[in-house]
């Protein structure tokens, strides 16, 4: 499968690996797994040749959205996968008012967010062990 989807329980092993590999407090397999069974939580991602390139993890309130985590493997990244994975999720939630944390260093990450319309509102100083978070947010 070649396109976005909904993850479920099979993909969490894959998804799990990103985020430890990739987050300094990932979350853990048994927190992925009551998020997939909570009505408030979305986990969806890209897969090609049965591999979990992107995966994206939000919760959802009424028409309030938080984007927790999202995270592409290093060797797959700037290849448009993660836009497609956001594009996927923005269609399927429909209009909901979105915000995000993401590093301050980290532009490219930025760069995608302001190509669905987000906006700084905030700064949270030391967020991270190392790096301030800049709070962004996407109203519709």
């Amino acid at each position: 499968m070649e396109t976005p989807i909904i993850l479920e329980e099979c993909h969490l092993e894959a998804v799990c690996a990103l985020e430890k590999k990739y987050f300094s407090h990932p979350w853990s397999e048994e927190q992925f797994l009551e998020a997939l069974h909570s009505p408030h939580y979305n986990l969806c991602g890209y897969i090609k040749e049965n591999q979990v390139l992107v995966y994206l993890l939000t919760s959802t309130i009424d028409d309030y959205c938080e984007i927790i985590n999202i995270a592409t493997d290093k060797e797959h990244r700037r290849k448009g996968y993660a836009y497609q994975v956001l594009d996927y999720f923005f269609k399927e939630a429909g209009n909901t008012h979105t915000v995000l944390e993401v590093r301050s260093q980290n532009i490219a990450a930025q760069e995608l967010y302001k190509k669905f319309g987000f906006t700084q509102i905030h700064i949270r100083k030391n967020y991270y062990d190392d790096d301030d978070a800049l709070v962004m947010e996407r109203s519709v």
